[in-house]
Order: C-alpha cells, then structure tokens, then sequence
C-alpha cells in the first residue's frame, strides 16, 4: 500500500498532475493542467496571482488547435484515467473499504482535463486508440447510455448486462471509491449460471446439502 500512496498524496503525483503542461509550443501556446481545473472552479487559484482562471471558450480553442490532429495526449488521459480507477478497484476488493487509499482528487483532476478536451473537440469523438469501459448498447455509443435507457425497456438478458456495465461505468468515473461496482459485476456473472452455480458461488458450504436435497449426488455416482 506504501508504494501505492504517492498517487493519493496532493504533494506528489497529483501535483506533479496539475504543474503538467498540456501542450507548450509557439503555434499552440501553454496550457497548464492546473489552469484547466481552476478555470472550472474545482481548484482554487494560488494567493496573490490575479486572471489565474481563463475564460473557458479560450481555452477550448487552443485546445482544438493543439489536439485537432495529434490526439495523443487524450489518448493518454483517458488510458491514465482508466489505470486509475483500476488500482482503486483492486484495492477496495482486497482491502475493503476500511483503508484511507482514495484517488478520487486524481481522477477528479483527470476528468477536468478530459473535460475540456471533449468540449473543444466534440464528446462524442473517441480518440483513436482509446477504449471505452462498457462499450456500446445497441449501436448506441457508451456517453449515450441515458438516452438508450429512457428511449425503450430493457429487453434482453445482454442489454440488462450492459445497463449494468454503465451503471458501473458511471461509479467508477464519478464515485471511485464507492464499492458498489464489485457487488454489481459479481451480479452480472451470476446472471449466466445454474441455480447450483449460483448457489455454489455464493454460499459453497451449502452446495452439499442442496445437491443430497435435488437427487445430484446419485445422478454423479
């Protein structure tokens, strides 16, 4: 967990984040991390620095001129991003929910920057190389998810799996740290065993007596 502490530490990485420069040249200009954050009100600006916020239509601008080609620094967001999510996944499945590890403030700053990217170059553009964590439903890309949910039923045993995946999706983006994902995942592989599957995933001590009850134990002899 020590090695894993830098990445919640507002001194270290995600410093180092915010001080990061988006891009920095003579035709696009400088885009700090932290002026992305500042500008959408989720940081605030350092003591005795005046017009640290920029206004926001500029900076989506430059950002469509430095990233309108090459978007490979929002392909990196996003995959950061993901990598994230993942470590605090993993952490709250084998440690619980007990321990401190949070990187919610990291993911929170990645979200700013990925934020404005897809303000300036179109939300529903996915960058080249970049995968999304639930894919599409029904032809229907994943930031479209709601709009699939309020137009028809959930109709079919994957549909409702999928639901599930960007109910999951949406935790993990905006609650990093709630546990409920872990149970909801478990649900969705639960959906396609037997009744004895089931039961032996959930309570194995009782598998046992279940099959002497249903006659199994003979079928198997």
């Amino acid at each position: 967990m020590n090695a894993l502490a830098p990445l919640t530490d507002s001194e270290t990485v995600l410093k180092d984040l915010r001080d990061t420069y988006l891009f920095d040249g003579r035709e696009t200009g400088q885009l700090q991390a932290r002026e992305v954050e500042i500008t959408l009100g989720r940081l605030a600006a350092p003591k005795g620095v005046a017009g640290a916020a920029r206004p926001l239509n500029q900076i989506h601008a430059e950002v469509a001129k430095a990233f309108g080609q090459d978007r490979t620094v929002w392909v990196a967001l996003r995959d950061a991003r993901e990598r994230a999510v993942a470590i605090q996944t993993l952490v709250s499945e084998r440690a619980g929910t007990r321990g401190s590890f949070d990187v919610k403030p990291l993911v929170q700053c990645l979200d700013s920057l990925l934020e404005v990217c897809e303000g300036a170059l179109g939300s529903s553009t996915t960058p080249a190389g970049a995968g999304t964590a639930s894919g599409d439903i029904s032809g229907v890309s994943q930031q479209d998810g709601t709009a699939l949910l309020l137009r028809s039923d959930i109709r079919t045993r994957d549909e409702a799996v999928r639901a599930l995946d960007l109910v999951c999706d949406f935790l993990e983006r905006h609650e990093p740290s709630n546990p409920a994902p872990l149970f909801i995942r478990r649900a969705q592989r639960l959906m396609t065993k037997t009744f004895v599957e089931i039961v032996k995933d959930l309570i194995p001590d009782s598998l046992a007596n279940l099959e002497k009850l249903a006659g199994l134990e003979k079928e198997k002899k």
